[in-house]
């Protein structure tokens, strides 16, 4: 697993303070971007046990979603701070969202019940093969939200998917969740969406990957 430069400088940030900066902070190296923002204090991970990973675009969901450039440098950057002495018992943790595919912004059909395994299959092989060891967690919410998502506007949407989130959080101590790229008519929109998805949650990582950091050969 190949090892940057800029995941070390996302670790600095992360564990570098006691305590979460109250406003977001932008990192970009190499074209790839970092938003990291929580009220909480980081020092809550003595009373953790989850360094959880949503390698889902939840602003367009797909079923490569946890195969692209993004999922894999989240993946890298969870897996680095859980390399830390102060993270090293925390158990990492790969939220699996199954049952969606993407035909648009927010309208998801389900998938039949033999592409569900294949999914989980293709996701236990691709972290072997880059040597992460993490836990598989079905998400059971998910795939009714996908399918009151295409009855419902995307603030409620959203809404839905911040109560998945926190609903999974009471054990975890920092969660990377998949930032995604402009899809709404105008910025505030999308602003919006990501303040609603990631309001109250714990330390949060809103990764996106556009150049490739991972190695799946080594």
């Amino acid at each position: 697993m190949f090892l940057s430069r800029f995941s070390f400088s996302i670790l600095h940030l992360l564990l570098g303070c006691s305590k979460a900066p109250r406003s977001i902070k932008l990192t970009t190296v190499f074209r790839n971007w970092v938003l990291c923002g929580s009220h909480r204090t980081l020092l809550s991970v003595r009373t953790k046990k989850y360094i959880d990973v949503w390698p889902v675009n939840f602003l367009n969901p797909g079923e490569s979603d946890a195969f692209d450039t993004t999922s894999l440098f989240m993946l890298q950057l969870a897996c680095i701070v859980n390399m830390v002495p102060l993270w090293s018992r925390l158990k990492l943790r790969v939220r699996l969202c199954e049952g969606g595919q993407s035909q648009g912004t927010l309208e998801v059909e389900s998938h039949p019940a033999q592409a569900v395994v294949t999914y989980r299959d293709r996701l236990t092989d691709m972290l072997t093969r880059l040597r992460i060891e993490a836990e598989l967690a079905p998400v059971q919410e998910w795939r009714r939200i996908v399918e009151r998502s295409r009855h419902s506007e995307w603030e409620a949407y959203a809404k839905n998917i911040n109560s998945m989130i926190l609903q999974q959080a009471e054990e975890t101590a920092v969660t990377f969740i998949y930032l995604p790229a402009p899809s709404f008519e105008g910025k505030e929109a999308y602003y919006k969406f990501l303040e609603i998805i990631t309001n109250n949650t714990p330390p949060t990582i809103l990764v996106h990957g556009i150049s490739t950091v991972t190695s799946t050969t080594l």
